[in-house]
């Protein structure tokens, strides 16, 4: 966040510091003297206290084959094309709980507590009312690029393109998907979609 330096006003730029010398705190960073002129807040990346995943495979195969690739492209595809209606009932089918959902300035640690909230959301009613997903989803993935990253652990990176009953969609998504007993799941996802 940058303070512009004609933000001339005294309780904002205190507020500002303040709430940044609280985090810093909690972070463990200290604060660096700077000059009167515009100011950078630092940001910092810390690792996400993620809840370890005890259904972790712990004896993954030695060598993975084509039936990883098209779990995983199963995976992908029945995320792409879940609808909000089913999402409750369907999400755990698709991902470790908690997963990792990461959209544009957010992210945060999708458990049932996130599910609950965004599915009674009216942000959420008013993106499907936009949106008007058909049931079911008439989504297309294409361009799955997929690299393992050892045995248990896989980037994936795709394109969608979505027919709804008002304007289609096209998007771009990566995620991270981890090997448990239950089969490949998405660990961490995040999408970008544009009204073509």
């Amino acid at each position: 966040m940058t303070q512009h330096s004609d933000d001339k006003s005294p309780s904002n730029k205190v507020l500002l510091q303040t709430v940044f010398e609280e985090h810093a705190r909690h972070l463990g960073l200290e604060l660096e003297g700077g000059d009167s002129g515009n100011r950078m807040v630092g940001v910092a990346f810390v690792p996400a206290a993620h809840q370890s995943q005890s259904g972790l495979a712990q004896e993954v195969p030695k060598q993975l084959d084509e039936s990883d690739q098209q779990q995983i492209q199963e995976i992908v595809e029945s995320w792409e094309t879940m609808h909000p209606d089913d999402f409750d009932k369907n999400w755990r089918n698709v991902t470790t709980e908690p997963f990792i959902a990461i959209g544009p300035g957010w992210i945060k640690t999708a458990d049932q507590a996130f599910v609950d909230g965004w599915l009674a959301s009216k942000g959420l009613q008013k993106l499907v009312d936009d949106w008007r997903p058909f049931n079911p989803r008439k989504t297309e993935v294409s361009n799955v690029q997929i690299v393992f990253v050892g045995e248990s652990l896989a980037s994936v990176t795709y394109s969608t393109k979505e027919e709804t009953g008002k304007n289609p969609t096209v998007g771009n998504a990566a995620a991270i998907l981890m090997k448990t007993p239950a089969g490949w799941r998405i660990a961490a996802i995040t999408r970008y979609d544009r009204v073509v």
